[in-house]
Formats: C-alpha cells, structure tokens, sequence
C-alpha cells in the first residue's frame, strides 16, 4: 500500500529545517558506514574508474569551489529564498557516466544537502532570482554538466518563501574518510529571531508575505505617496514613527507597478518581506494602515491629522491600556526565562561616563596658579561683568554646527516646569540586549524618559529662573551610532544639567516602542513592571537634563576668549 503525504510550501520548508540538524546527528554513523560499504564494493569491482572521469584532488577542487562560489553570493549579505526545485540531486546524477562514476557520486549525504540546500537562490533589486550554489559558472570537468543542469533547474524553479538555514555548517563535511557537499553560511545568515525557531520564523515570513500583498493590493501607489508626503512635510504629528515603513511601501508599489513580469514581481515582494523590519509588512494593522484607510475615504486633512494625533499620542501609541493578564504574565516569565533577560530588566541613572557627548566643557589647560595673599580671591570680582546680549532665535542644527564647537560654558534658564528628561541605562553592562538600538556587536543600554505635559523644576531638584551650568550636550541614544539606522525613534537633543535628577522616581523607563521586537508580545507585562519598579544609583546620577525636542528653551553660551555671553532659543531642529 502506497501513502501519499501533500505539504504546502510553507509547511515542506519548515519540515526541511527543522528536521535537517536532527538528521544530520543521527545519521552521521550510519552514512559513514555506508560509504565504506561503497568503498569496499568499489576495491572488489573487476572495473576501474577512469582518471580523466574520477579523481580526488579533482572532486576537493569541486568541493572548495562550491564553498567559495557561495561565500561570494552571500558574503555581501544577500538574503536566500526557497523554491520549489525537487529531486536536485537526481539532476546532479543524472549528468555523470552511468556506470560506476555514477554509484560512486551516490551518497546519502550529498542527496540531503543538494535537496535541501540545492534550491535556494537570492533575488536581485530587479526581481532576478539566481542559484545561490550553482551559479557563477566555477565547475569544469566531470562535474561542469552536473552544476549547469543543477543552475538550469533551480533558475526557473518558483520562490517559495525566505530562507532561514539550521547551524553552520549545512551539511555534513566529512564522514570518516569521506568528504561531502557542504558550505559555511556567514553569521549574518544565522536566525535573527531569539525565540522563533528557523521553521517558525519561516513560517511567519510567509504569512507576512500575505499581508503584504493584500495591502499592496488595498492602498495603490497614489494612496501611499499621499501618506509619504504628509509624513515627510512634518504635518502629522509624531510622523516619524511612520515615515520609514511609509517610504518603505511607497518605494516597493515603485519597483513593482513599473515590472510586467509576474514572477519578478513576486520576487521583488519576497525581498522587501525578507528586508523589512518587524511589523512593516502587517500594513493594514499599524498606524501607517490607519493613515492610508483615513486618507482612501477621502476625509480632510484636518479630520486625518486629528486622528492620526490622537493615536500617536505618547501614552497611546504601543501602550497596553489594561493590566497584564495572569496568562500574559505567565508568558512572560517563560519567555525571560529562555532569553536569560532579567538581568536586563534591571535598570540605574545613566552618569556622564554612560553617553556619547557632542559636547561638554573644554579642559582648561595652562592655567596660572592663583596667587596667595589674604586677598587674592578678590580679584574675580574686580572683573568687569560679561555683556548680556539679548536672546537669539536659531534652529539645533546650526547650534549644533556653529555655536558648539567653540563653546566654552553653556547655562540653562530653569523654567518653573519643563521638558526636563531622565537617561538611564543598564545596572549589568553585560546583560543581554533589549533595546532596538542596542545590539551584541554595538552595545547601548541607554534610555531615557520624560513626563508627558512636562515637570517641575522642583522635581529635577533645579530652582525656578536660575541660569544652571550643562556639563554635556548629547543626541538621543539610538543616534549615537549613525551606521544604525533607528530614524523611527526621531531625532533629539538632551542638555545635561549639572545637580538635575528626577527625586522622586517611580519607572524604570522601559516602554514598548523602545523594545526589540521579540518582546512585543509581552509588551503589558514589562510596562507594569517598569511601572512598579525604582531606578538605583540615584546618589550618582549625572545624566539628566532638558529634552531640546521641546523647542523654545533658552540657553547662554559663553564662547572662548570672548567677554559677551550670547543668549539662544533653540526653536526648531532644522
């Protein structure tokens, strides 16, 4: 009797990789046994192989090439696509001499990685799809037709969904004496996801695959260059929450509105999927979905940016308006537990040695001992008074290019309440990451928070009207690296305030849009907790300061050399 088992693509890629690492353990004894099962039948055959058609520096040579063509596809950080390509390996055989060359190819574990590994290929910004092992033309000799046949194959077989491979290696190298088809993914190739397996994550791939193509089929280009524009001319407010995943689709409706091909098409939407950050494809349910809706009914932009306003405000905007559940909690603690972060979730006052400052106070060098005598410290005050000179408007950016460089004091104007703003950061320097910016290669466990409408002077420990020495100037921590691009946090500024600190503390400060996206789904439960919980090192805290978001802060700079103090109003960014 004959059974037959149908699988959907999405189900055969996940069983091809989540069963592959468990194969890979259990079967390498037994396919060492069986090549030298093969070996032996081989020495008693009365028929020799051929030179010109079998030789084992040229089957090494094959094998380093495979492994070089793929780090050269791959090392430029291509993302890999299954397809539908099947029975490859009957393809790579059929093209050797029947006979014994051919018995002699047939290995069980070059089948599995040829099969599994044989079909990826990576996508093109045009929507091409190539052969990831095949391609490239590096096969010569007995295994030149094979690799040709093999590129053929795969060139026209249908992508399926993105690729995410088990632990390096894929495949296994060498059994006993043995040695098979394999590669050495980059570590940019592993899986990114802390608590998705590769199946999973495939899985979840193309179910966003889904999404996206329903919402490029609801919201046509017109529609999303509209949302682009309103974004991008800073009338909405928060915009820059949905500017990225809003260029993001308008670019993608480009690529694809203008390619007739059906195939690349679907290609070229398998490569934003495998791009796109967490939540950009699910358009219909962020706030970039909600725009794009409000904006096909045909409302008027006053109606539009209401309740585009409404929704972004900061205590709605990603903030579970209910208490954790007992099941929510629950998921939780089991997912803290598998990450190993609760050692992350432990937070302190940031001090000056935790930020990356643009600014702060120029050591002063050289200078003259004081001289003695019983009034000597008299002669300070013998000085004559700087100039005052009244307050001039002027934007951050040419603050930032033309006053800081040659600042040699800044003071702030204490308002009775503020814009006053707290960093912090980790208590364990190692502990795991879970800030979008922070990542294990380029470390960041700095945050930051504000009171929403503002606080008093009083509760930061500053005094109303006084002007207040900046011991640093600093952007907002996802800036501090530019080679990492988190522009959905939004540009700012924090002037740090010497003696500030938030005396009454009550958060950690640790809130769902600065979280990376595997905790998303227990957003509610790390809010309470930040809610509940209390920084440490209040006795050493030495970065908190302004938020120059809130623009119309005044602040005195004192320039080198110079005996006139200018007075400035940052009033905008640019």
């Amino acid at each position: 009797m004959t059974i037959r088992l149908d699988f959907q693509p999405a189900q055969l890629d996940r069983l091809r990789v989540e069963t592959l690492e468990r194969w890979l353990s259990e079967n390498q004894g037994s396919i060492q046994n069986e090549r030298m099962t093969k070996g032996d039948e081989m020495k008693q055959t009365s028929v020799s192989i051929s030179d010109d058609h079998h030789d084992e520096s040229a089957y090494s040579d094959f094998l380093a090439g495979l492994a070089a063509n793929f780090k050269r596809v791959v090392d430029g950080g291509a993302k890999l696509f299954s397809t539908d390509a099947e029975k490859l390996f009957d393809v790579f055989l059929s093209e050797l001499p029947e006979g014994e060359i051919r018995q002699h190819y047939n290995c069980h574990a070059c089948r599995r990685f040829v099969d599994m590994f044989g079909g990826i290929v990576t996508i093109d910004e045009l929507g091409q799809s190539t052969p990831s092992m095949w391609s490239g033309g590096w096969a010569s000799g007995l295994y030149a037709a094979s690799v040709e046949a093999l590129r053929k194959a795969v060139a026209k077989a249908k992508v399926t969904g993105v690729f995410i491979g088990p632990k390096s290696p894929w495949g296994l190298p060498v059994t006993g004496e043995w040695h098979h088809m394999h590669v050495v993914p980059p570590a940019a190739l592993a899986n990114p996801s802390r608590k998705l397996t590769p199946g999973q994550l495939i899985a979840e791939k193309r179910e966003e695959y889904g999404m996206l193509c329903r919402g490029l089929a609801d919201f046509p280009k017109g529609l999303s260059d509209r949302a682009v524009a309103l974004l991008e001319g800073d009338a909405l407010y928060r915009s820059e929450k949905c500017l990225g995943v809003a260029k993001w689709f308008s670019q993608l409706h480009c690529a694809i509105d203008g390619e007739k091909n059906r195939t690349k098409r679907d290609n070229l939407v398998w490569r934003a999927v495998a791009d796109a950050p967490v939540g950009w494809c699910h358009v219909r349910s962020t706030m970039i979905g909600t725009l794009l809706e409000d904006l096909a009914t045909g409302m008027d932009f006053d109606t539009v940016a209401r309740r585009f306003r409404d929704k972004m405000h900061p205590l709605q905007y990603q903030r579970p308006q209910a208490p954790p559940t007992a099941g929510n909690i629950e998921a939780a603690e089991k997912l803290v537990e598998k990450l190993g972060l609760a050692r992350s979730l432990e937070r302190r006052f940031a001090t000056l040695a935790d930020i990356k400052p643009l600014w702060t106070p120029p050591a002063i060098v050289g200078e003259e001992k004081k001289s003695g005598g019983v009034f000597g410290h008299l002669k300070e005050d013998a000085k004559a008074p700087d100039l005052i000179v009244p307050p001039k408007a002027i934007t951050w950016e040419k603050f930032a290019a033309t006053v800081l460089p040659t600042a040699e004091r800044i003071d702030y104007l204490v308002p009775f309440s503020g814009p006053f703003i707290t960093l912090v950061t980790s208590v364990h320097a190692d502990a795991p990451p879970i800030l979008q910016w922070d990542h294990e290669d380029a470390r960041n466990p700095v945050s930051w928070y504000v009171y929403n409408g503002g606080a008093t002077a009083a509760k930061y420990r500053l005094t109303p009207g006084q002007w207040c020495e900046v011991t640093a100037v600093t952007l907002l921590p996802p800036q501090w690296r530019p080679d990492r691009n988190h522009a959905n946090q939004g540009k700012g500024a924090v002037f740090i305030i010497k003696g500030a600190v938030d005396a009454d503390n009550k958060c950690l400060g640790l809130f769902p849009e600065f979280l990376k996206s595997d905790l998303h789904e227990i957003r509610a439960t790390i809010e309470a907790f930040s809610r509940r919980g209390k920084l440490e090192g209040a006795e050493n805290a030495s970065a908190c300061g302004v938020d120059v978001r809130a623009f119309d802060q005044s602040f005195r700079v004192k320039q080198a050399g110079s005996a006139v103090a200018m007075n400035y109003k940052i009033d905008r960014w640019d």
